[in-house]
Formats: C-alpha cells, sequence, structure tokens
C-alpha cells in the first residue's frame, strides 16, 4: 500500500469517526446546556474533543486538531471551576460543532479547508472570544458516509452503496428461488403427464400387441416391448429428477429466506437516527424565537430500512420546524391560555402490523383554518367547505399562512416537501388537530421498500396485487347488506359508513360478469378514510419482490 492510499484510507476513517463523534457532541452538548455543572455531562463532552484531537492528527487535519485542542482548554477551564459556562460560551460550543461538521462535508468533497468557518472559529478561539454562531443548516447537514475500518466495538463499518449492492444481488436470489420453485413444479406435472401417458399407453399396447399376433406379425411386438421399458424408464427418470428438483428449490429457499433475514436486519436501523438532528433544530429555532420548548422521542428503538429512515428524515425536519416556528406559542402566551411556558413536541414511531406509523404532536394552539382559507382565497384557490378539506390544502405548494416569509418558513413549500417525502417512501400523510391544544400529523408507510407483502384478488382473467399496508380486513359482504345511499354504494363496518367500489370501475376494466354472493372485498383505509373495493376473489397473501422497470434503449 503506497503512502497516498494510506493517507486517503485514514481520512476516510477519521470522517466516519467524526461524523458518529459529531452527534455524541451535539447530544451531550444539549445535555449539559441543561445542567451546565453536571461533572458527567462535561466529561463527555471533553471526551469527544479530545479524540477527535487524536484521529484528527493521525489523519493529518491540523486544522481540526488545533481547533479541538483549544475546545480542550476551554472545557478544562469548566471542569477545574475556573471558568463558567455562560449562555455565550455554549453558543461557542454550538458553533464549533457546526463547524466541525461543515469541514467534514469540505473534506469529504475534497475542499480546501482555508476560509471556513472552522477557520475563523479557530481564530476566535486563539484570541480568547467566544465565537459567533454560524450553524449549518439541519437540511444541509452531511449524512454520514461510513469508512470500511473496524470500530473496536466489535462492530464493522460498512459503505452503504455495498449494502445496496447486496440487497440488490439478494433480490435476484430471491427472484431466481420463485423461478426455481415454479421449476420443480412444472417437472412434477410432466412425471404425472408422463405417469399418466404410460398408463394409458399400457391399456392400449395389448390391444394392439393382440392385433400384431393375430396379424401374423408377431416380430413387431418386439419393438413394442422396447417402446415400453423406454417409457417405463422415463418415468422412473423424471420421478427421480422431480424429487430431486422439489428437494434442490426446498434447500435454496430456506437458504435464500436466510440470506434476506439477515440483509435485512443489515439495513434496519432504529427510528431515533432519523431524529438525530432534531434536537439542535429544536434548540436553535426555539432560541432565535424566544420560545422555550422540550422534544421529545418516543419510540427511537422501533426499527425500519435505513433508506425508509434516510426519506424520513426530511419530513420530520419540516413538520418539527413547522411545530416551532407555527404551533408552539411564546411562553407568556402559552401561559396566558393556562399551559405551562415550555412548549412539548413529540415524536414517535411504532409499528402497527406491516406499517410503520410515525407520528409528530405538538401541544400549541393547532391549526387556524380561517386563516388558511383566507390564504386559499388570496392565492385565488379553491376553498373547499369542509375544515379537513381546506387543511389538506396546506399540502400543496404555495400555500402559506404567514404574511411575509421568514427564515423558517412562510415560503408554502415546507408541507409539500413533507407530503413529496411521504410518497417517496410510499406512504400517506395525515392531519389532525384541536384549536387551542395542539396538532398531529401521522406519516404511515412501509418499514421497507425492498419488497412489499401483498394480497392477490382476481377480477376476471387478470390477478392483481395490493399491498397490505392500507389493507385492513378482507370482507365477504351478503348482498342484503349493500345499501344503495344517494346513488352509491354503501355498506356498515365497525367504524362506520363505508363505500364499496368495484374493483373493475377503479382499473377501468369492463366487467360484466355476475357478481359472486357474498361478494368478496378488501376494505382499505388511510387515516380516517376509508373505502371498500369489491373484487372477484380474493387469492392468497404474500411478499413480492420490488424490482425496477427496464425499458428498452435505456430510457
Amino acid at each position: 500500500m503506497n503512502r497516498n492510499h494510506l493517507a486517503a484510507r485514514l481520512l476516510q476513517t477519521f470522517l466516519g469517526e467524526l461524523d458518529e463523534q459529531l452527534r455524541t457532541m451535539n447530544t451531550e452538548l444539549l445535555a449539559l446546556e441543561a445542567a451546565p455543572t453536571d461533572p458527567e455531562r462535561l466529561k463527555a463532552v471533553f471526551r469527544v474533543a479530545h479524540t477527535l484531537k487524536g484521529a484528527a492528527r493521525a489523519a493529518n487535519v491540523p486544522l481540526i486538531e488545533e481547533t479541538c485542542h483549544r475546545l480542550e482548554s476551554l472545557l478544562a477551564q469548566a471542569r477545574d471551576r475556573k471558568a463558567t459556562l455562560t449562555p455565550q460560551r455554549f453558543q461557542s460550543l454550538f458553533a464549533a460543532a457546526d463547524a466541525l461538521g461543515e469541514a467534514g462535508a469540505r473534506l469529504k468533497q475534497g475542499t480546501s479547508l482555508a476560509g471556513s468557518p472552522l477557520a475563523r472559529l479557530g481564530e476566535a478561539l486563539a484570541a480568547g472570544r467566544d465565537a459567533e454562531a454560524t450553524p449549518v443548516p439541519a437540511e444541509e447537514a452531511p449524512e454520514a458516509t461510513p469508512a470500511e475500518a473496524g470500530s473496536g466495538d466489535g462492530q464493522v463499518r460498512i459503505q452503504a452503496a455495498k449494502l445496496d449492492a447486496l440487497l440488490a444481488a439478494t433480490n435476484e436470489l430471491l427472484v431466481t428461488k420463485g423461478q426455481l420453485t415454479a421449476r420443480a413444479a412444472q417437472v412434477e406435472e410432466l412425471h404425472d403427464l408422463a405417469t399418466r401417458s404410460r398408463s394409458g399407453w399400457r391399456q392400449g399396447s395389448r390391444r394392439i400387441r393382440l392385433a400384431l399376433e393375430r396379424a401374423g406379425v408377431a416380430p413387431a411386438t418386439q419393438s413394442l416391448t422396447v417402446l415400453e421399458d423406454g417409457l417405463q424408464h422415463l418415468v422412473r427418470g423424471l420421478g427421480d429428477l422431480a424429487r430431486s428438483a422439489r428437494d434442490d428449490a426446498h434447500r435454496v429457499v430456506k437458504t435464500a429466506d436466510a440470506v434476506q433475514r439477515q440483509v435485512r436486519e443489515l439495513r434496519m436501523r432504529p427510528f431515533a437516527d432519523a431524529c438525530e438532528t432534531l434536537p439542535r433544530t429544536v434548540r436553535d429555532l426555539a432560541a432565535a424565537g424566544g420560545k422555550e420548548i422540550d422534544l421529545r422521542v418516543v419510540g427511537g428503538e422501533v426499527e425500519a430500512d435505513r433508506a425508509v429512515l434516510d426519506g424520513l428524515r426530511e419530513a420530520l425536519l419540516q413538520l418539527v420546524r413547522n411545530a416551532v416556528d407555527h404551533g408552539i406559542e411564546p411562553p407568556p402566551a402559552r401561559e396566558q391560555a393556562g399551559k405551562p411556558r415550555r412548549g412539548t413536541i413529540t415524536v414517535g414511531a411504532v409499528l402497527q402490523g406491516d406499517r410503520l406509523s410515525v407520528t409528530v404532536n405538538d401541544d400549541g394552539a393547532g391549526l387556524d383554518v380561517p386563516a388558511i382559507r383566507r390564504a386559499l382565497a388570496q392565492r385565488g384557490r379553491p376553498v373547499p367547505d369542509a375544515d379537513h378539506d381546506v387543511v389538506n390544502a396546506l399540502f400543496a405548494s404555495g400555500v402559506s399562512t404567514r404574511a411575509e416569509a421568514g427564515v423558517v418558513s412562510g415560503r408554502g413549500v415546507g408541507l409539500d416537501i413533507v407530503r413529496e417525502a411521504a410518497q417517496r417512501v410510499r406512504g400517506t400523510l395525515d392531519v389532525s388537530w384541536e384549536s387551542g391544544r395542539g396538532t398531529r400529523f401521522v406519516i404511515q408507510c412501509p418499514p421497507s421498500l425492498v419488497s412489499v407483502r401483498v394480497v392477490f384478488v382476481a377480477l376476471g382473467s387478470q390477478v392483481l396485487a395490493v399491498p397490505t399496508t392500507h389493507v385492513e380486513r378482507l370482507l365477504r359482504i351478503p348482498a342484503d347488506e349493500i345499501r344503495l345511499i344517494e346513488g352509491q354504494q354503501v355498506i356498515t363496518t365497525a367504524a362506520g359508513p363505508v363505500r364499496l367500489v368495484p374493483l373493475s370501475a377503479l382499473v377501468s376494466t369492463p366487467n360484466d360478469r355476475p357478481l359472486p354472493a357474498p361478494l368478496p372485498a378488501v376494505l382499505l383505509g388511510t387515516g380516517s378514510r376509508r373505502v371498500a373495493v369489491a373484487v372477484d376473489e380474493v387469492m392468497a397473501e404474500d411478499e413480492v419482490v420490488l424490482r425496477p422497470l427496464r425499458l428498452k434503449g435505456g430510457a
């Protein structure tokens, strides 16, 4: 290994460790700010600065090494009670975390650190001044790019691209598993066909043999014997082949399922990973807006595929920013309304069957429906009658209740971004609110985008797959339970009346066949909305692998 290659590997390892240490630093700084005299929290921040200083020295990044050394000195003064961690000092420490993150992004891109926020921070610390906060916007914060090196704790960092490649290979293995199982079944069918043909031949060959003997051509019967022996050998060989194919398919299925399970576990990450930037976001925006806000993360241990969590990061960030800016009131207004001075934003995740349900709640003022109506009217948009339809208009681009755009919101793109992010992870977005009590956003999506569990239904000769993500129940509806209300078919469920729609009407397929009785149907639901879809037959439930379509010509 030449020197340049070694230096590149050391830098790659350092950048992976920098990402991890900065996450720890932000977490510990937030805790230390809440309890500035806590020696354990102070020691944890000091340990991060010390670790990064040594790692930067090994990777030959002197600016980061010098900055971390100065941070150690600042923290040592607080540890030795020679200085107090004032709000200005905390601002410097948070600015240092942001500047180190921005420096890491520059190093990943091969950009010089000259003139960077870290360089300016180093000059301020060297001069004994508190640094001015120049935080990197959370939505632009660099994502971790783990290096391929042992972390010393029994774990190995693996590049995300290599996991993606492994997953793609696993998907091909699953497709091959299905094909091999089908081939084994085809061989079984051939064996059954050969067995039936042999039985039929035996009955027919007796008559042929008698006819040949009566015609005086007995030697020809020897050819029949040879043909019967060959047919017997073919049946026996197909039987052996069918058993081997069945056994081989069984072993491949067992192995493929085990590989798929292990690869999925490699890709699964805790929901807390998608919330890493939220505490800093809430802290910084609350301080800028003169608000007092606590952030709670519930269900951080719930696991989902890395691609799903990556897709949810931006949505969670936008929802939390909106909750801080639009939802939580200033302390005087909260006290006047009989609320605690400090507002609370709760971000949670829970697995409900094969759905990941992610919620963002705040105990703020709730949605201002009249203001939304005015904003729609001012922009020449249709103003629905129902409050819930009015609120759903917020998910369209260009709609905001703010008269002027601010740093955080007011441009009418925040909730549009949330809606698009939910759609990218094949999810749905719903909102509910209570005036003066708060707002609740719910994103429901599958925990993995690699495969999906589906219910196969028949419509004539077509077989369609309905993702179980939104399947609440499978129904068999007696004819006398179908009502006609305002020209629409309706059934009664535990959740109330639900519209009944033929699947043929949804996919624009003519269906003149008489409806079976009782009528098979799939009850679909998202948020508070439900619909029952009538089908010809509910066939089975299974898991299918999703593969991108490859068009001819590479398009």
